[in-house]
């Protein structure tokens, strides 16, 4: 075995080369996240928190965006055995018009309470890398120097009952852009990936994606769970973000006034 048999495998189970450049997508996905600790290691919040939970996105190229993001402020319970408590839903509205940046928020509760700002530099660099990753239909395009390792079982999560599974995978080793280690889990069975390893080489900071729920999404086939698990030398968590891609769209156009800048 070999990693170009290995990628052939992946692209001919997911067929990304079926999208010919489009120039604007949009998608719609849900997110949850978990701390993965117990309640009694787990520290006590003082201070109310935003709980993003869907998102609806716009990209047109070279590097427009719209993202709208529906999120909940909510309160500590009283110890941390208590559940938190809403206080008020938000919106929160992030846009970049290819020259310019800025984020919207407001709250159907209490309209007057909405704020408006421009968006840092490094705020515009992310948006700019969510169009980026969202146009990257083809998972194997940024990685170069290959090396079959071979055949492995791993162990994963059902998405629908959270039970464990077991898969033999092909595992490849690879450098990813920006010259990460990369290591990628490949289904023997049907070659779809699995899970992949992104490790800093500065930081040594790792970044587990496991993709479970492969979907048909016009001709193209993507994984419609994602679940993100970074590990920090520098601050150890256990915290995993799960994402649920509802709906993708192939170009369709952003609605009317997206990229149109407010008054700030």
């Amino acid at each position: 075995m070999t990693p170009e048999k290995v990628f052939a495998k992946y692209n001919e189970a997911t067929n990304p080369s079926s999208i010919q450049k489009p120039k604007s997508l949009s998608m719609k996905m849900s997110m949850t996240q978990d701390s993965g600790v117990s309640p009694l290691e787990r520290p006590v919040e003082t201070n109310p928190v935003v709980r993003m939970h869907a998102f609806t996105l716009y990209c047109e190229l070279p590097d427009k965006i719209h993202l709208e993001s529906d999120a909940v402020l909510v309160a500590p319970g009283a110890d941390r055995f208590l559940p938190e408590r809403k206080i008020a839903d938000i919106k929160l509205l992030q846009v970049f018009d290819g020259q310019s940046g800025w984020e919207v928020t407001s709250s159907p509760q209490d309209p007057s309470a909405g704020t408006k700002r421009e968006l840092l530099f490094f705020e515009v660099d992310r948006l700019k890398g969510i169009v980026d990753s969202a146009f990257a239909m083809d998972d194997l395009d940024n990685i170069s120097n290959a090396k079959y390792v071979g055949e492995q079982e791993v162990q994963l999560s059902d998405p629908t009952n959270g039970l464990s599974i077991k898969k033999t995978v092909h595992v490849v080793e690879a450098l990813a852009k920006g010259g990460k280690k990369q290591t990628l889990y490949f289904d023997v069975k049907d070659g779809l990936l699995v899970k992949s390893e992104l490790v800093d080489p500065l930081s040594n900071d790792k970044l587990t994606s496991v993709m479970t729920d492969y979907k048909q999404f016009g001709k193209v086939k993507l994984p419609s769970k994602i679940e993100l698990t970074p590990t920090s030398t520098k601050n150890p968590s256990n915290t995993s973000i799960r994402l649920t891609l509802e709906e993708l769209n192939f170009d369709t156009p952003a609605p009317p006034g997206a990229f149109t800048k407010p008054s700030i």
